[in-house]
């Protein structure tokens, strides 16, 4: 019997918003999050075509994007696309609260919608962004009839920093928000996210909300970026209290002791939560090479993450979040989609 045959979702479009440089406390870098990220994954997927089928999706629906994120900070990626070619525009002037008093027409006031000078605009921004957010949605929908149990959005640029109105974190539209909302239509939904850093545009999308459970395994964000959330305490407000769980490790952090912390906290949250469907914000830069985490996982260490939460069989959709390691990228996700395939019994 052929195996089952994992859905991916691309669009040759999000490899068109290519960020030079990385302004940060250590001065001007090379920007991680380049195109060749989604490349990578592609050319070692490709190798496989009985266990993976590439699909572009249909463009999503804007009102799809706008159940996610306000009006205005949408409006700044089109003023974004007026800039010339090649031409970034980094946010350096981020006003108080008091302040508040923006024009997103102009592009000076980027610095309003934005935290931090990580994540500049480009011409292509919202060309590439908002094909990133369709690919979630598609791989999302793609459970909605029962035909698919496990799917992949390969989404690129990342999402999970992006909340309902601001972006940051090389992150510009909430791709794995977007994936909920669509589900959420059909029943309740768990996000769990393991990239290194805690996805806090997604908790504050969905902390006073009791249809969406928001697991997070990530650095210590004592001395790990976003640095202001992703805390233990943090478990949601007003009806939404108990639907957020933060699971802050140390640095250096290894596989075993990884796969601890999955299967001691995060599987009995889940268990308990009893999801329609499970998100997973795939961070790869948990990966022992990984230029921006300390996390020491190899490659079989995520076959065995993936293994222990595809068990609960729960209808699945990985969306891709950071990972910056580009030449071993592709084999890191193979081997997390591998796993949750094993361990939910696909054939």
């Amino acid at each position: 019997m052929a195996p089952y045959q994992i859905p991916v979702y691309f669009h040759p479009n999000q490899l068109l918003f290519h960020p030079k440089k990385d302004w940060d406390q250590k001065g001007l870098l090379e920007h991680p999050e380049v195109p060749e990220r989604a490349e990578s994954i592609l050319k070692v997927l490709k190798t496989a075509p009985d266990d993976f089928l590439i699909h572009k999706p249909a463009r999503v629906p804007l009102t799809a994007i706008q159940q996610v994120h306000r009006l205005g900070m949408l409006q700044l990626y089109q003023t974004a696309s007026k800039l010339s070619k090649d031409q970034p525009f980094y946010p350096t002037h981020f006003p108080k609260v008091h302040q508040r008093k923006a024009d997103p027409n102009n592009i000076h006031h980027a610095g309003f919608y934005c935290i931090d000078t990580s994540t500049p605009l480009y011409k292509k921004t919202w060309t590439s962004a908002s094909w990133s957010a369709a690919s979630a949605y598609e791989a999302a929908r793609s459970l909605i009839s029962g035909e698919n149990r496990l799917t992949y959005g390969l989404c690129r640029p990342p999402g999970h920093h992006a909340d309902h109105k601001y972006f940051g974190g090389f992150c510009y539209i909430n791709n794995a928000a977007v994936a909920a909302q669509a589900l959420g239509e059909k029943g309740t939904v768990a996000i769990l996210d393991i990239d290194y850093h805690h996805g806090d545009g997604t908790q504050s999308i969905f902390y006073y909300d009791n249809k969406v459970l928001y697991v997070s395994v990530h650095a210590d964000p004592v001395d790990e970026y976003p640095y202001y959330s992703g805390h233990a305490l943090e478990q949601g407000l007003e009806v939404g209290a108990g639907y957020t769980l933060n699971i802050p490790l140390p640095k250096g952090t290894n596989g075993s002791a990884y796969l601890a912390a999955i299967k001691e906290q995060v599987l009995p949250k889940l268990l308990q939560f009893e999801p329609t469907y499970l998100i997973i914000s795939a961070g790869m830069d948990i990966y022992s090479h990984d230029p921006v985490g300390t996390f020491k996982l190899e490659v079989e260490d995520f076959f065995k993450t993936g293994e222990t939460i595809g068990s609960l069989n729960i209808p699945t959709v990985v969306v891709q979040e950071g990972g910056y390691c580009v030449h071993d990228l592709g084999s890191c996700v193979q081997s997390l989609l591998y796993g949750l395939r094993s361990g939910m019994q696909l054939k």
